[in-house]
């Protein structure tokens, strides 16, 4: 994350969609932009583009679908252009099952 960047917080997760939501402090009108990816270095993939929807409340929210998550093989990322250009790259993770 950047300096003055949102917080980002991954509200849910699968094999079909990741919702993130974009929380910035100080508060601050959103201005939407756009979200692109999966990219990863050394590779070919097909980005896509899912638009940053801001809210009444000064965050954000972005839905990917059909999201690719990071591995220790293969470096997903996806990059976040607000609307102020400011931009932040971010890479998503599998959740791991804890053990007890």
């Amino acid at each position: 994350m950047m300096n003055n960047g949102p917080t980002i917080e991954v509200t849910e997760a699968d094999d079909g969609v990741a919702r993130l939501v974009l929380t910035f402090d100080p508060p601050q009108s959103a201005s939407g932009g756009v979200c692109r990816g999966p990219l990863c270095d050394g590779s070919r993939t097909l980005p896509a583009e899912f638009p940053i929807v801001p809210s009444s409340d000064g965050r954000a929210a972005v839905a990917i679908i059909d999201p690719c998550y990071s591995t220790d093989a293969a470096r997903f990322y996806y990059e976040l252009t607000l609307g102020s250009g400011a931009a932040v790259r971010i890479e998503l993770r599998p959740k791991r099952n804890k053990t007890p």
